[in-house]
């Protein structure tokens, strides 16, 4: 598997960041047949949280806010965007995380055929359990594009630091276009009612970039690589990590996940317990940089990680409709 997995990504993902990544994946993922301390101390802290919960009133209430799914609108201002992209409306999924609990799917679905949307997105995330085949997520993950594709619109997404490169073919075959350090071109007519290929006041790009988190296999440059040059570029990163590389490359908005809105949260929705390096402001909702180039939103996850409980955070469909920022 790993050979053909090679095959049909190395050109893409690059040669250095694919093996960096699968040899990641042999640990983390249990390739080699090994259990790590890490997930048998992630699975017991699991395990011990959910007794508790379910010994108490607690988990059916973090329950019913796991499945409290939300679509927030965002309006997402983008430097230099053209015309004919006011009021785009791009729809973002992050943190599915589908094999975590088959009832979410339903909730899942039922909101997505209530949203409406030009353009589907995906931070990342697909599958909870590191230590199983990818089986159940891609059965739910079917149940997922089948109601996405009802709409008729394209859906483009990122890899997490929770999936393997293996599910890429099998996804992709769904109707799903992976962008492993890749960018696609989105192309409007003007407001003459033509279009001229490769004129930036009328294309958007949306590139997107492996995990900057865990697997650190994030390759902007190559992602950019052949982009319209002054076209506005909407970067997708699991992590709001990327921010830093966005920065350099003048990026216009960075759609993210990954943190769940930290899920299991104190009253007010204070994280309890969080891994990341960016900046706190970063962690959930819309942010921007200190100057303000750079736009950003980081999704409080539609799913949900290790129990399927949420407490003081609510899981969303982020539905961002974008403006100029001029």
């Amino acid at each position: 598997m790993e050979d053909i997995v090679r095959d049909y990504l190395e050109p893409r993902v690059g040669k250095d960041a694919l093996a960096r990544r699968l040899e990641i994946e042999r640990t983390r993922c249990s390739k080699n047949g090994v259990d790590s301390p890490s997930r048998r101390y992630a699975r017991f802290i699991c395990s011990t949280f959910l007794f508790f919960c379910k010994c108490t009133l607690l988990y059916r209430w973090g329950y019913r806010q796991f499945h409290a799914l939300r679509i927030t609108e965002n309006p997402l201002r983008i430097r230099n965007l053209p015309k004919a992209f006011e009021g785009f409306r791009i729809m973002h999924l992050s943190d599915l995380h589908l094999d975590l609990d088959p009832a979410f799917t339903r909730t899942l679905v039922e909101k997505i055929s209530q949203c409406s949307f030009d353009v589907c997105v995906m931070t990342g995330d697909y599958r909870n359990f590191l230590d199983s085949d990818d089986s159940a997520m891609l059965a739910e993950m079917r149940k997922v594009t089948e109601a996405i594709s009802k709409h008729g619109k394209p859906v483009y997404a990122v890899m997490g630091n929770h999936d393997a490169l293996d599910s890429v073919p099998t996804l992709e075959s769904m109707g799903i276009r992976f962008l492993l350090n890749e960018h696609v071109v989105l192309h409007k007519p003007c407001s003459t009612g033509t279009v001229t290929r490769g004129k930036k006041d009328e294309c958007l790009v949306i590139a997107g970039i492996d995990d900057p988190n865990v697997y650190a296999t994030h390759d902007i440059p190559r992602a950019l690589d052949g982009a319209p040059s002054g076209a506005p570029v909407i970067l997708l990163s699991h992590s709001p990590s990327g921010y830093r590389d966005a920065l350099t490359y003048d990026i216009a908005a960075l759609l993210a996940g990954h943190l769940h809105g930290g899920q299991v949260c104190l009253p007010g929705g204070i994280m309890v317990r969080c891994r990341e390096s960016s900046p706190r402001r970063m962690w959930k909702g819309a942010w921007q940089n200190d100057d303000g180039k750079l736009q950003g939103y980081t999704s409080t996850g539609s799913g949900g990680c290790g129990v399927p409980l949420r407490f003081f955070s609510h899981p969303e469909i982020v539905i961002h409709i974008l403006q100029g920022n001029d």
